[in-house]
């Protein structure tokens, strides 16, 4: 089987409201004085900076990304007593604790990328449990979209649209077998959701562990 995680519904413990501490003045910082000349090229940014255009690699498959264009701190408008495994934050980076951090290098070791991610309360208190900042690493083309039931799916070239999120036209959401057997935490090139994709494997581990994540739907296998 095959899983795909949804975005929640507003925001809360699965996705703190916030932003973002001195992101994109330290994004500046590095461009002027230590981005090296073909990766402002790569990202289109020869003559201007834009934050939103380095902002990018932490959601599509651009490659790695460096330590210094990390976020290091997170400041939730609201305190949250217990935060879930994987939260979503601003601009849609994911951060992770250390459990579910854990269980993914476990089975996909040196995949994903992590960095430490402060996450702040109000008044300067810092969320006592460790959180780290994720960049998935696997990007795949299983969808197959010409087996998408009508009226599910709407697809522009190399994009597929959702026109539905229910659980029951995920079900119907096809995946190939033969693409993603051996992955399991990856994103898709081609669907704009779900947000993430989940083995078998990996869904049982965080099932065991009692972790909290966004809703997350079992998808069709092809």
């Amino acid at each position: 089987m095959v899983w795909g995680l949804l975005k929640p519904k507003g925001f809360g413990d699965y996705w703190p409201d916030g932003e973002f501490s001195g992101w994109d003045e330290a994004l500046k910082d590095y461009y002027k004085n230590e981005m090296p000349d073909e990766e402002r090229a790569a990202l289109g940014l020869e003559e201007h900076f834009f934050p939103s255009s380095v902002v990018r690699k932490f959601t599509m498959d651009l490659g790695p990304v460096k330590p210094r264009e990390c976020p290091k701190e997170f400041h939730a408008v609201k305190a949250h007593n217990k935060l879930a495994d994987l939260i979503g934050t601003e601009n849609g980076v994911f951060a992770v604790s250390e459990v579910f951090k854990f269980l993914i290098e476990e089975l996909e070791p040196g995949v994903h990328q992590f960095w430490p991610l402060k996450i702040i309360m109000p008044g300067g208190q810092l969320y006592p449990a460790p959180y780290y900042g994720i960049v998935i690493g696997r990007f795949l083309d299983s969808f197959v979209p010409e087996q998408c039931p009508d009226g599910i799916w709407l697809h522009k070239k190399n994009r597929s649209l959702a026109l539905s999120t229910t659980k029951k036209d995920f079900l119907k959401m096809p995946l190939s077998r033969d693409v993603f057997q051996g992955a399991h935490l990856w994103r898709e090139n081609r669907p704009n959701y779900p947000l993430l994709f989940l083995s078998d494997e990996l869904r049982s581990r965080v099932s065991r562990a009692n972790l909290r994540l966004t809703p997350i739907y079992q998808l069709k296998s092809v």
